[in-house]
């Protein structure tokens, strides 16, 4: 059932990211459609995220934040075309997102997730303190 819900929620990642507007961007990878749904999840009280993931799946948080992420971006300029919201309002109650990144047996978290320096997309990824966006 996990998977289905996934590959769903996968489809509407990659139909906001295609819908957001903005022109000439590059394609989605699989590790930036991962790192978008791990740092979008809900966390699960007492879970530890190395062995339950970084929560549960947020579609309205993941969508939110693909539709966000210009790719088309230059190296070196922001790459969040608009600010997000890290909390996602479900069922009338407002959910912080796990705003972490699980990366080999590592936890990757904090401010510089969704700007920094490294990138997710291309011919290389380089793990480090930033996973979702920023200056590549």
């Amino acid at each position: 059932m996990a998977a289905a819900v996934t590959s769903g929620v996968t489809a509407l990642v990659l139909d906001a990211h295609n819908r957001s507007g903005f022109h000439r961007q590059k394609a989605v990878t699989p590790k930036l459609v991962k790192a978008i749904l791990e740092y979008s999840a809900i966390p699960i009280p007492g879970a530890d995220a190395l062995t339950q993931g970084t929560g549960e799946i947020n579609a309205d948080g993941a969508t939110a934040l693909a539709d966000a992420i210009d790719t088309s971006a230059r190296v070196g300029s922001w790459w969040l075309g608009h600010g997000v919201t890290p909390s996602s309002v479900i069922g009338g109650q407002n959910n912080a997102w796990a705003r972490n990144i699980v990366w080999g047996d590592q936890i990757v978290w904090g401010d510089n997730i969704v700007w920094g320096d490294n990138i997710i997309w291309g011919d290389a990824v380089v793990p480090g303190a930033l996973l979702v966006g920023g200056i590549r």
